[in-house]
């Protein structure tokens, strides 16, 4: 937690509504970790099955943690800069959040635990979320870090099934740029407004390794993934030409950038399972729904 008035210390909270919960933990961009699972799931050979659904509450129970944990720490800056929080704004304690955000991180990684995910990548997973939330104001490398969120939430989950391929790591990492690059391009949100030529180059970088991988692969499965390849680079050339036209302001244009994660593991397991990639490709509307009813930031 920051330095700064301790959790018992806050104003008296004026009101609690369910949706306060749901805007502390940013649930609309749920279906992006749900990808994310799947992404990892199938790249490690992994099938259908009860633990696949466990595996995806366990680690929508770890990305609500990880934005409790980062509200109850930012709680004293969003009181001078983001009023608009539930914390600063007396819709919740900084106390409950942080008991929420406790009793989330200990039901989703013990969940994910006995699921059967390896200790050493939940361990890199908890360590990637609790460095980005401590060190996010601090230092600009730290977009980096909550990449690696992504890339470890899909090795913990790959790791469940069987052992995470090469090809988890490379999907991986793919995820980690463009978060990367989503994390770069946020910061224009509370600043000037402007979004950054490196970030917007981040955020094209995941196509590279989709038409490599479809240029690669055998019939049938070469359309699928290039289909999902067209569909990453439609959504990308639609969200940065109307944030570029003026019609998009940053925090919309971050909005649906957090929405088109989906096509990333579209692109990954389209190889694997089109199905799979067709499903990832459904959660974007699902996605973009969910933003209009709570704040995807």
């Amino acid at each position: 937690m920051d330095a700064g008035r301790a959790p018992g210390t806050q104003a008296r909270v004026t009101r609690l509504h369910p949706r306060s919960l749901l805007v502390l933990g940013r649930v609309s961009n749920l279906p992006t970790v749900w990808a994310n699972v799947l992404t990892g799931w199938f790249l490690a050979g992994g099938a259908p099955d009860d633990r696949l659904l466990g595996a995806i509450l366990a680690a929508s129970l770890v990305y609500y943690a990880g934005m409790v944990w980062n509200d109850v720490h930012d709680a004293p800056w969003d009181r001078e800069h983001g009023k608009r929080r539930p914390i600063p704004s007396r819709e919740i304690s900084r106390t409950l959040a942080f008991w929420i955000a406790l009793g989330a991180t200990l039901g989703g990684f013990g969940r994910l635990s006995s699921l059967g995910a390896e200790p050493v990548w939940l361990a890199a997973l908890a360590a990637s979320i609790g460095l980005y939330t401590w060190l996010h104001k601090r230092w600009s490398g730290s977009v980096w870090l909550m990449g690696a969120c992504r890339l470890f939430l899909v090795v913990s989950a790959a790791s469940i099934p069987g052992t995470p391929t090469p090809s988890v790591w490379v999907w991986g990492g793919a995820l980690l740029v463009y978060v990367a690059g989503i994390t770069l391009a946020a910061r224009g949100e509370d600043g000037d407004g402007r979004v950054p030529c490196a970030a917007r180059l981040l955020l094209w970088m995941p196509a590279a390794a989709g038409l490599a991988i479809g240029l690669s692969a055998g019939h049938p499965t070469i359309w699928a993934t290039l289909g999902a390849v067209g569909a990453f680079l439609a959504w990308q050339w639609r969200v940065h030409t109307d944030f570029l036209k003026g019609m998009s302001p940053v925090g919309p244009f971050i909005g649906r950038l957090l929405a088109g994660m989906v096509l990333v593991d579209a692109m990954a397991i389209a190889p694997l399972s089109p199905l799979a990639a067709v499903i990832c490709v459904a959660l974007l509307p699902l996605n973009r729904w969910m933003q209009r009813h709570v704040p995807a930031t």
